[in-house]
């Protein structure tokens, strides 16, 4: 007898076609899959909005304070600092500026590849970033 869209019940068999295909999750692992990964990542972003760095000038007393999502949180400046005047302080704030930034963009890279390995993607991710950003 033909099916529908073509083919009979004995070429199906045949083929292999009543067999579920190996490595295919049906609809409601793949769901429960997707619920996991969204759990995993709420749960990696608040630890990252919840985690401090802080970049630092003029030997500490200038300190710039950032969230491991790249968020500046707080700039402290010392009295000390003050007296250097205007052109040291703004260099001095965008050195700590920097720093920050910088710990915070390396925090999260590091999480977020943590995260991938753990997910089984490390090496499709590191293979999808070759050439992005100048790293290779």
């Amino acid at each position: 007898m033909y099916m529908l869209f073509g083919g009979s019940d004995k070429k199906k068999k045949e083929e292999g076609g009543g067999a579920k295909p190996a490595g295919k999750l049906n609809p409601f692992d793949a769901m429960a899959k997707m619920n996991e990964l969204a759990t995993k990542s709420n749960t990696l972003t608040k630890d990252l909005a919840g985690t401090f760095v802080s970049g630092q000038a003029m030997d500490g007393k200038v300190k710039v304070t950032f969230t491991g999502t790249q968020v500046p949180m707080e700039v402290e400046i010392t009295e000390d600092a003050l007296a250097g005047g205007a052109a040291a302080l703004s260099a001095a704030l965008t050195e700590a500026m920097k720093e920050g930034h910088t710990k915070s963009v390396g925090l999260q890279q590091s999480k977020l590849t943590a995260f991938y390995d753990e997910l089984g993607l490390g090496a499709a991710m590191k293979e999808m970033g070759k050439g992005v950003g100048g790293q290779q």
